[in-house]
């Protein structure tokens, strides 16, 4: 099996959402109508889980028009077999006050998460779009990378950001002990 690796595009708003629609997400019901929303989101841990999926996937939709999803698609065929959210960190509302550096839009990205479909699990690739974020964020001129890798491989909830060794194998070091940890690769 052959996987292609794209950056996600305006255009593949709706192959996105319905990629979510279908993932099988029984290891962790939560995440289902999540669309890779919760980090874009203002709102508090409690609010978030009494959002209906449908203005999640709407928010997509609509952040995908203005070009502010970012992130990249894995594709088998004309099938998405996983995404990794790979964001310019002055979006992702949610964690202003975990990163203790301020940063301007472009400088800093933040690869938030990886789904994976199931068939395409434990094949090595979230480690590849972790490979292609980096190099994205190096193209467009980004100064340094986060990651938030989970180090608990007995807490699967968790695992959606990615193992440590997929970001060590890059070079990324760990940067912070906050609760989540961050790590970081400067560019």
């Amino acid at each position: 099996m052959t996987l292609n690796i794209h950056p996600f595009t305006p255009d593949q708003a709706e192959a996105f959402v319905r990629f979510f629609a279908k993932v099988d997400f029984s290891h962790a019901e939560s995440w289902a109508g999540c669309y890779c929303q919760y980090y874009f989101t203002p709102v508090s841990p409690a609010d978030w889980f009494k959002r209906p999926p449908a203005v999640n996937r709407a928010q997509a939709l609509e952040l995908a028009a203005a070009g502010k999803l970012r992130g990249l698609l894995a594709w088998d065929g004309e099938q998405i077999a996983g995404w990794c959210n790979a964001a310019d960190l002055a979006d992702a509302v949610l964690l202003a006050d975990e990163v203790f550096f301020p940063t301007r839009r472009g400088e800093v990205g933040a690869v938030l998460c990886f789904v994976v479909d199931r068939p395409y699990r434990g094949q090595g690739l979230a480690a590849r779009m972790l490979a292609e974020a980096v190099e994205g964020f190096r193209a467009d001129g980004f100064t340094r990378v986060l990651g938030f890798p989970f180090a608990n491989p007995q807490n699967p909830l968790r695992q959606y950001h990615g193992s440590a060794h997929m970001f060590e194998a890059l070079g990324f070091r760990p940067a912070s002990a906050a609760e989540p940890p961050f790590w970081e690769l400067k560019l």
